[in-house]
Formats: C-alpha cells, sequence, structure tokens
C-alpha cells in the first residue's frame, strides 16, 4: 500500500493523494492542479529560484473530524505529551506529505498504542519504532528536489517544530487490525497544542473550538492541571472498562448456557465482529450468506495462504491447513451470531440486485439496512487440533472507496474468550 493509500485512509478522502500546488511564492501564481511540483520545480529553476513556497489546496485537503466538547475528546482519543524526534516527507505529484516519529514523553489517558511491528509503508528512515515512540503522517512538508527548496503548507495547520514539545489528540492505531505504533490527527490542528517554557499549552490554530476553549476555561490551560485530571479520567475509565468487560462476558456465557451447545466457529465470529465492527452507532451488522475466502480459486488460496503464513509468525500449519480445506467451496452461514447488535443474513442474489446493473447501489442499500457497518464477508473458521487458535477471513465494504479485507489470527483465552492475536491485510479501498 503506497503512503497516499495510507493518509487517504486516515483522513478520509482521496485528496493527499492527488493533491496540486495553488500558487508560488517566488513565481507566478498557477491555477490549482495545473501543474506537478516536478513541472514547478523545473520553472523555477529556468528563472533562476532556489525555493518556492505552495500549499495544499483546499480542494484535496484532509477533512478532519469535530467534537463537541472536551467528554467527547477524551472519549475517543490518545492524548499524548509528545516532542517530535524525526521526520521524512515524499512528494506525490502535485503535493508533499510528511511521516512524523514522536516520542512519547507522557500518555495521560487510557487509550494505548499497540506493539505490532509492522508499520505500514513508513519511511524506513524512520524505522524500528521503539515502544515510548509513534509514527503520524500529515499533509504539507519540505523538499529539497533538483536543487530546489519546495516547502508546501497545509492551511490552518502548520508542520511541527522538531524542538518544541506538543499537547497531541490522536487517534490511536486507526488501522488497529493490522498496523501498531501509528497514531492519526483525526481533529487536525484542533487537537494540537504547543507546550510554552512557562508550563502552559496553546492551540497550534487561532480557530475557536470546543477543545481549546473547554481547557483554558477547566484548567486555564495550565499543562500540571491538564495533566492531573486526564489521568484521574483515564484511571477510572480503566476501572469502568473492566467492570463492563466482566458483566459482558457474565452475559455472554449466560447466552450461551442458555442456547446449549455453542458452535465453536460462531463464537470465533463474534468474538470478531464485537471487537472490529461493534461502534454505538452501529446496530446491524449485515453479513453475506455465502462464505468467501478472499480467493476461491484453490490454487490461488493456497497462494494466499504462503502470504498469510509468513506475515503471522505464531499461526500453526495445521490451522492453514484445516482453514483451506474448508474453503476450497464456499457454504452457507447460518443465524447463530452472538452479538448485542442485530443480525443479518443477505444472499448472493440480494447482493446483486444491490450492486448490480439498475441496482441503487449503496443509496439503496442503506436505505434497506440503515445504521449498518456495511457488507461483510466471512469465510469459514480454521482451528488448530486444541481449537485454541483459529484463522479467518474478514471483508467489510463500507461504500464504493471505502472497504478493506483481512486474515485475522485469533487465540483463545483461559477463559474460554476468543481475542485477535495478529492480521494480514489482503486489500484496501
Amino acid at each position: 500500500m503506497r503512503t497516499e493509500s495510507l493518509l487517504i485512509t486516515l483522513y478520509g478522502l482521496v485528496a493527499i493523494a492527488t493533491g496540486a500546488s495553488t500558487g508560488a511564492s517566488y513565481g507566478r501564481r498557477q491555477a490549482p492542479e495545473a501543474r506537478s511540483i516536478i513541472q514547478q520545480v523545473a520553472t523555477a529553476k529556468e528563472r533562476g529560484e532556489r525555493r518556492i513556497q505552495i500549499s495544499v489546496p483546499s480542494s484535496s485537503a484532509p477533512q478532519y473530524s469535530n467534537v463537541k466538547n472536551l467528554d467527547e475528546a477524551i472519549s475517543n482519543y490518545a492524548i499524548v505529551i509528545a516532542r517530535p524526534v524525526a521526520r521524512q516527507s515524499n512528494y506525490m505529484v502535485n503535493t508533499i506529505s510528511t511521516w512524523y516519529k514522536f516520542k512519547v514523553i507522557e500518555n495521560i489517558s487510557d487509550k494505548t498504542f499497540s506493539d505490532r511491528q509492522n508499520h505500514a509503508d513508513a519511511p524506513k528512515e524512520l524505522l524500528p519504532v521503539q515502544p515510548d515512540e509513534i509514527l503520524i503522517p500529515k499533509a504539507g512538508g519540505d523538499l529539497v528536489i533538483d536543487g530546489v527548496e519546495v516547502i508546501c503548507d497545509e492551511p490552518g495547520f502548520p508542520q511541527f517544530e522538531m524542538s518544541r514539545t506538543y499537547l497531541l489528540f490522536v487517534k490511536p492505531d486507526p488501522f488497529s487490525s493490522r498496523f501498531g505504533r501509528i497514531g492519526a490527527f483525526m481533529l487536525g490542528p484542533k487537537g494540537v497544542f504547543v507546550v510554552r517554557s512557562d508550563g502552559s499549552v496553546e492551540p497550534v490554530t487561532q480557530q475557536s473550538h470546543p477543545l481549546s476553549s473547554e481547557l483554558e476555561k477547566l484548567y486555564d490551560n495550565s499543562l500540571e492541571r491538564i495533566k492531573a485530571d486526564f489521568k484521574q479520567r483515564a484511571s477510572e475509565q480503566a476501572t469502568l472498562r473492566e467492570v463492563v468487560k466482566l458483566h459482558e462476558k457474565d452475559k455472554r456465557f449466560a447466552r450461551r448456557t442458555a442456547r446449549g451447545n455453542f458452535p465453536e466457529e460462531y463464537a470465533v465470529y463474534s468474538a470478531l465482529i464485537e471487537r472490529m465492527y461493534i461502534r454505538k452507532e452501529v446496530e446491524l451488522i449485515v453479513i453475506k450468506r455465502q462464505t468467501s475466502a478472499y480467493s476461491s480459486d484453490p490454487g490461488k488460496l493456497g497462494e494466499t495462504l504462503e502470504r498469510v503464513r509468513k506475515a503471522m509468525p505464531g499461526l500453526k500449519p495445521e490451522t492453514v491447513a484445516d482453514f483451506q480445506s474448508k474453503n476450497n467451496q464456499p457454504s452457507l452461514l447460518e443465524e447463530l451470531f452472538d452479538l448485542k447488535a442485530m443480525v443479518a443474513l443477505i444472499s448472493a442474489g440480494e447482493v446483486d440486485h444491490f450492486f448490480g446493473r439498475g441496482g441503487g447501489w449503496w443509496e439503496a442499500f442503506y436505505q434497506r439496512y440503515p445504521k449498518s457497518q456495511g457488507l461483510l464477508t466471512l469465510s469459514q473458521v480454521g482451528f488448530n487440533a486444541e481449537k485454541n487458535q483459529a484463522l479467518v477471513y474478514v471483508g467489510n465494504q463500507r461504500d464504493g472507496l471505502d472497504g478493506e479485507g483481512s486474515y485475522i489470527l485469533l487465540t483463545r483465552e483461559e477463559d474460554d474468550d476468543w481475542v485477535i492475536a495478529d492480521s494480514a491485510g489482503m486489500w484496501i479501498s
């Protein structure tokens, strides 16, 4: 997956991959998206210019999220005090993007970053990533291209200064099923504050927003007061989460006891779906009734599983063999899922009705299945002999260019709960 694909997924639009410059500070102003960076560098050299300044255009800038208040931000983001220690910029046709490596001085939230060793396509110059470091991509940056310094600004969101410390509201592991120690500035500049020498914090954007207003009102922008309160909240949230986890476990046990013999395959499916797709806004899980393992051709399935095996060191050969034997032919799923949300199994014919010629596509799909997670595809489950390891393929499409598919490795803990142990991404759109 290319860097621009990662950024598209993080920030939700094609903008960064196709962005263009709006003008040059040391030459004639360019029409938006008219010329590539290489073309502008060549023009600058012809004029004897050694520096040009461009912007990520508004038509292709990241679309950042908003929060209504501080409580919402604390509930959804990791909050870290961090300092940039390295960066690497790359140009992509008409724009520049930059990966930053931050050293986390202190995490004052209850959100953590995965320790998975796969860091997507982060520049090799920033690897390895230590346990107290995170990688975050951002639009804009600067590069020297053919002797010309190119500065690409993201309007309203300045680049990070290597000598400064920041308070960051970051989405941890946006690719939680694949990659580790990667964050995303989903709030954009509204989630970034400079830590000043006097111990106060200052927003990097002058635009008024609830987060900066509440930090000033509640804590007078004092970092020490922010840290004390956020740590207390994090401790309370961790305790509450454990209580909820135990309560949900008791409810699952009661439901399965009442139903009698519960197939282990559906315990795996249910655990996977709960952890990957159940959210507050999701009230319905829509699943294709017919199973699929990403590649239904037996020969190609073997090649795919070899890739999966190499990506998952802990995957046992017997689990792979069981998976392959079960998925040489598709089967039909039953309504045996144990989920908090409702489940709808839809046939291949209904899928064709939505997405075939004359179908209403995603608009019609969401009219029929509102408040759903999209359209989920599952394989049959492969187990090892002890049935304490499981392999399953899962793909979910939310829109025409919004989906992903991965092989997921799960392990069964002593309390009989299945947990995600590893994953290998197959595709993303």
